[in-house]
């Protein structure tokens, strides 16, 4: 969108995920090799955002707003997704430190920086 081009969606974009910033990933990664002794972590926000929100978020923080395009759902894919993210604040104390909103506007400082 920053370049001008449609986003793309794959069905209705009423699908879920649960989005989790670089930063915070990067941090659940290190603690994970000092605490983690070989365990298993969902590394989410343990919340979900469809992607039409998403979308939508991002036309309100860059006030661009493009027409997304429609494609066909792809096969096998995954219509909600949450992670519960109970096990890595527990075993790592480790807690996401970036909403969503937070997350994309430090996104957007990066790509404006090019």
């Amino acid at each position: 969108m920053l370049n001008g081009e449609s986003p793309i969606f794959f069905g209705d974009g009423e699908q879920t995920r649960d989005f989790v910033y670089v930063k915070d990933v990067a941090l659940a990664n290190v603690l994970a090799i000092e605490k983690g002794t070989n365990e298993i972590f969902n590394i989410g926000c343990d919340s979900k955002i469809s992607i039409n929100e998403l979308y939508q978020m991002i036309t309100s923080l860059t006030s661009i707003n493009i027409h997304s395009l429609s494609m066909p759902e792809r096969k096998g894919d995954i219509r909600y997704s949450r992670l519960d993210n109970t096990k890595a604040s527990y075993l790592l104390d480790w807690n996401p430190a970036y909403d969503l909103k937070a997350g994309l506007n430090e996104t957007l400082k990066y790509y404006k920086g090019f």
